[in-house]
C-alpha cells in the first residue's frame, strides 16, 4: 500500500502522476487536507486514481 500525504494542489498533482507512472498496480491512499476538499468540491473524482481518501483539518490553533 502506497500512502500519500498532500498539503497543496502542487504536492496532489505530483502524487497523482507518481501514482499513474510508477504504482498503478498498488493499493494507494490519499490524505488531503480540508482545505482543498473546499476549494475543489468535486474531490470524490480523486477515487479514480487512488484508492481510498482521507480527508483531515491541519489548521493549527494554538492559544495562549
Amino acid at each position: 500500500m502506497i500512502l500519500y500525504h498532500v498539503i497543496s494542489t502542487y504536492h496532489l498533482l505530483n502524487a497523482m502522476v507518481e501514482r499513474m507512472v510508477n504504482h498503478q498496480s498498488d493499493n494507494a491512499v490519499v490524505l488531503i487536507p480540508i482545505w482543498i476538499v473546499e476549494k475543489y468540491k468535486n474531490y470524490q473524482e480523486l477515487l479514480r486514481i487512488f484508492d481510498k481518501i482521507i480527508v483531515y483539518n491541519a489548521n493549527y490553533c494554538y492559544h495562549v
